[in-house]
């Protein structure tokens, strides 16, 4: 709207968050695992560096149907995202020390199997050139930390069995 000239308007300043830079790069599983859960409509990976804390984990969250072969980028934010990255980095006992989420990079799944119609079902596939953004994630929803840096991932395959969701 126009203003008479002798008025002042409010300025608004939009504020973009900065592109995170990389306090960690890579990460190196030693245990790697899949199973559908929530009834079969989310299939989760989950890559950890030990069994014992403190270790760190990277998950991978596809939810909806499995479907075989696909490129697809990460979601955010959290709250809606149907293929999330996430990583739970130095965590013990008490909780973890950080939470990542991807926002930009790709997710190449190789093999997606329905573990409740095949028997020996695989989720199969790699993560190249994750940008993950540090994030706090409560009630579902992920807030961006613009002032804590990112973590960088250039690839990693994952291949691992899946297990078929508990029988009700």
């Amino acid at each position: 709207p126009d203003l008479p000239p002798d008025e002042e308007q409010d300025e608004v300043e939009l504020v973009e968050l900065p592109e995170p830079s990389c306090a960690g790069e890579g990460f190196a599983p030693t245990v790697q695992s899949a199973r559908m859960v929530m009834g079969g409509t989310m299939t989760l990976l989950e890559a950890k560096t030990g069994l014992e804390p403190p270790l760190s984990e990277l998950e991978l969250e596809l939810w909806g149907e499995p479907a075989g072969i696909e490129l697809a980028t990460p979601d955010t934010p959290y709250s809606s995202c149907k293929r999330c990255v996430v990583l739970y980095a130095n965590c013990d006992e008490e909780g973890c020390a950080q939470v990542y989420l991807a926002e930009s990079g790709s997710i190449r799944i190789d093999q997606w199997d329905d573990a409740r119609i095949k028997e020996n079902a695989r989720l199969r596939g790699s993560f190249i050139g994750l940008t993950l953004r540090p994030v706090s994630i409560e009630d579902g929803e992920s807030t961006p930390l613009p002032s804590a840096q990112g973590w960088c991932l250039s690839e990693l395959a994952f291949d691992a069995a899946i297990a078929p969701p508990p029988t009700p």
